[in-house]
């Protein structure tokens, strides 16, 4: 009889209701969910390792992991200092063939002598100036076109042979050379000859923008240098020839030979000789406008 009521105890343990789990007011998940959660864990652990090692190759694939094998490389832009290196190899070859230009220029500067047909070169005498009472009458040209000599410069302009004409007094060639030394030009040539009048004519058209021109008459010119025409510079001599009975073959570019050698000498460029030789050009100029004034 002792045992009845316990058992009857148990049953109405047994058979008391089951309280009912109700959602979380804040629409969170249910236990059953969270429970069929964590008993699924069991089961998912695999297939997510799975999923990750296949991810993992498949990254190692595509070069995002170390792990997973080399890395994709990206293709490297070839430049240098933002340029491209075929541009930057064209520009610096440029570069490098300027600054050799340059550097050959500075070594092997160009002649001063430009060769033009029949000049004559001599060796440079110096340019010494003479004492007063002092002479010097061994120079290795005549006209002379180097070496020692006074430094006072005669009046500078086309000298005439006859008394009516302009500076009527006529200086020795040595006394030009301090013209030729400023850079100047003397053009020398033959009073007998038929080209002097229309050589005149055409030297004191010149004359007027050529402070450093000047024209001599040497009497005999002709046999001295089988020439009526000589123009000289410093240490240079250029013997041009008169008209010949071949009006043809006295014609340059439509005008006389003696005229086209002459603007070839006189003009200031590459090819000429006037104010190439300048070698005391701010005394000389001093000296040619007192020469001027007298």
């Amino acid at each position: 009889m002792s045992e009845q009521p316990q058992r009857r105890r148990r049953r109405r343990r047994n058979r008391r209701p089951v309280e009912r789990q109700t959602a979380p007011p804040d629409g969170g998940e249910s236990a059953a969910e969270a429970s069929g959660e964590e008993s699924s864990e069991g089961g998912s652990d695999s297939s997510s390792q799975e999923v990750r090692s296949e991810g993992g190759r498949a990254r190692g694939r595509g070069g995002g992991t170390r792990s997973g094998g080399r890395a994709q490389e990206q293709p490297r832009k070839r430049t240098i200092f933002g340029l491209p290196r075929m541009s930057f190899a064209i520009l610096a070859g440029l570069l490098v063939a300027l600054i050799a230009m340059v550097v050959m220029q500075q070594l092997f500067p160009p002649s001063n002598v430009t060769e033009i047909r029949g000049l004559l070169a001599y060796p440079d005498q110096g340019r010494r100036h003479l004492a007063e009472g002092e002479t010097f009458d061994t120079y290795n040209s005549s006209p002379p076109t180097s070496g020692p000599h006074h430094d006072e410069m005669p009046a500078v302009g086309v000298y005439g042979a006859d008394e009516d004409a302009p500076f009527n007094q006529i200086p020795e060639p040595v006394r030009m050379l301090p013209l030729l030394e400023s850079g100047g030009v003397v053009v020398y040539y033959d009073p007998a000859s038929a080209v002097a009048d229309d050589l005149l004519t055409w030297l004191r058209l010149l004359a007027g923008n050529r402070p450093y021109l000047a024209a001599l008459p040497i009497a005999g010119l002709t046999e001295m240098h089988d020439a009526p025409i000589v123009a000289a510079a410093w240490r240079t001599l250029l013997p041009i020839a008169g008209p010949s009975a071949d009006d043809e073959a006295d014609e340059e570019d439509g005008q006389p030979a003696w005229r086209a050698q002459l603007e070839v000498f006189l003009s200031s460029g590459e090819s000429g000789y006037y104010e190439r030789y300048v070698l005391d050009r701010d005394g000389q100029r001093q000296l040619l406008e007192e020469a001027r004034r007298e």
